[in-house]
């Protein structure tokens, strides 16, 4: 897991594959983090996917490739913060904005 969403909705990554494998240059590329619900009361899936990463083999690689990793965890605060906030909508942003610094109110 890299970022929640809200309640049981995450931003995941489970490793970015080359051939099969767990890339070796860089394990977490941001575009391979999924939106996911997991329950929290759910058992640890031992199912594997496409080249059947396992959680030790992720940690191994966030631990070695840390700005890999730091970098997916940075992509998917950003996704989750897009996620939880929704459609952006321009006249709802600028309804409230006054573009005179000097009259701007200390809240």
């Amino acid at each position: 897991m890299a970022a929640r969403i809200e309640e049981d909705r995450w931003v995941v990554h489970k490793g970015s594959l080359t051939d099969g494998q767990l890339d070796d240059d860089d394990p977490f590329r941001p575009e391979d983090l999924e939106d996911k619900t997991i329950p929290r009361d759910a058992e640890p899936s031992r199912a594997g996917r496409g080249g059947d990463v396992t959680g030790a083999q992720l940690r191994a690689a966030a631990k070695q490739r840390q700005h890999s990793w730091s970098n997916a965890v940075a992509y998917a605060t950003w996704r989750a913060e897009e996620l939880r906030a929704g459609p952006f909508d321009m006249a709802t942003a600028t309804n409230g904005f006054e573009p005179n610094p000097f009259r701007w109110k200390n809240v």
